[in-house]
């Protein structure tokens, strides 16, 4: 089970699980972005410790926005981590979650910082601002943002040695130079939340669909992964005001338009799922590559294994057998030359295989082009070991 299939939101997030983050309308005061929120249809509003705290806004008054508009408080972006002063930022840090709670805050506290050389000092700062977030019953979360600590998937998975969740943003990993698909291939099995939106090449933000980063082919690959958490919009086209609502209005139609065909507008919802083949989990290696599109790391329970296979031109893959698993082999594009303990058989495209266990083989692309085939296990956990070369090539 992914992770945001295990975690308790509020009904008005289970129902529908898309947000506004405040960077959308920065001009706007907290009781304006509530209401802009409501009228595009979305259930949740987040913003920044700096937009959002007692010396700009009452708790009573941010409360009364919230219920005047339908709207849940579901995570707060905290104020930068302080090295230079570690004691000083978590005491403040304490004094706005205990604000936050008078709110009305209902899930995340995400943390971050700047770029900084001392790596260890901001993962230790960031353990202890995490504890402080539980202090008052929130999940403390850390988000991958660009000229800050975290700008690649690895640096964002390294969070989790600080025992806080993964905040995904999209663009931001766009922006550090990461195709946010590939970088979800790599974490997404642990994200706990997502901020959403679409770029053009040059880096400038774009309108939901019109940029490169492809968000109704990110959105189906997350879906297909798992995810069940919210998603927060971060559409920073046009004004930062109210001229701004008629992009976050499109952005909230291209989700709902892409996410509904999966059922999946409530939080626990499976449904099924749709992404295309070249956004799968893809290994590369030197004799071509592997597209696992499902097994057990991908889908609970899933029952089977199916990847794509690539062999390049002149390559072979190692030799290996699956002893206890049957394998079916189609040959989608190519040629090879498939050796099966001690008999070879030619395949070219259209042509299907099928592996007993415990065989023992290898396939040699001897075209000039790659040899392409889907392989299948009828087991969500297939059975592999090396075996020695049967043949030399």
């Amino acid at each position: 089970m992914h992770p945001s299939q295990s975690l308790s939101f509020p009904s008005t997030v289970t129902t529908n699980r898309i947000g506004v983050m405040g960077c959308c309308v920065m001009d706007l005061p907290f009781t304006e972005h509530c209401a802009v929120s409501n009228e595009i249809g979305a259930a949740y509003v987040e913003t920044f410790a700096f937009k959002l705290n007692p010396e700009v806004i009452s708790a009573a008054e941010a409360k009364a926005a919230l219920a005047e508009n339908n709207q849940t408080l579901l995570l707060m972006i905290a104020d930068n981590l302080d090295l230079d002063n570690p004691e000083a930022y978590l005491a403040k840090l304490r004094e706005h979650c205990a604000y936050w709670k008078e709110c009305g805050i209902a899930n995340f506290v995400t943390l971050r910082g700047g770029r900084s050389d001392d790596r260890q000092a901001f993962l230790d700062l960031l353990k202890r601002a995490g504890d402080v977030v539980r202090e008052f019953d929130l999940q403390p979360l850390s988000q991958n943002h660009v000229g800050g600590m975290i700008e690649s998937p690895e640096e964002l998975a390294e969070c989790a040695q600080a025992n806080v969740g993964l905040h995904f943003d999209t663009q931001q990993f766009y922006n550090a130079g990461h195709d946010p698909i590939a970088a979800w291939n790599k974490i997404g099995t642990d994200v706990v939340h997502i901020h959403l939106a679409d770029r053009f090449e040059d880096k400038q933000p774009a309108p939901f669909g019109d940029g490169v980063i492809g968000i109704d082919r990110l959105l189906k690959r997350i879906h297909a992964t798992g995810y069940r958490g919210a998603i927060t919009l971060e559409p920073e086209v046009g004004g930062k005001d109210r001229s701004a609502q008629v992009y976050i209005q499109g952005a909230f139609d291209y989700c709902q338009t892409v996410l509904t065909p999966f059922d999946a507008c409530g939080t626990q919802s499976i449904g099924h799922s749709v992404y295309h083949k070249d956004d799968a989990h893809k290994i590369e290696t030197d004799w071509g590559a592997l597209h696992w599109l499902s097994n057990d790391d991908i889908i609970d329970d899933s029952q089977q294994t199916v990847g794509f296979v690539t062999i390049k031109p002149g390559q072979a893959n190692p030799a290996h057998q699956h002893p206890t698993d049957h394998e079916v082999i189609i040959i989608q594009a190519g040629t090879c030359r498939h050796f099966c303990g001690e008999h070879e058989v030619r395949l070219n495209k259209g042509d299907v295989l099928h592996l007993v266990p415990g065989q023992p083989h290898y396939a040699i692309n001897d075209g000039d082009v790659n040899c392409e085939m889907i392989v299948l296990y009828p087991t969500g956990r297939r059975s592999f070991e090396k075996a020695p070369q049967l043949q030399a090539v």
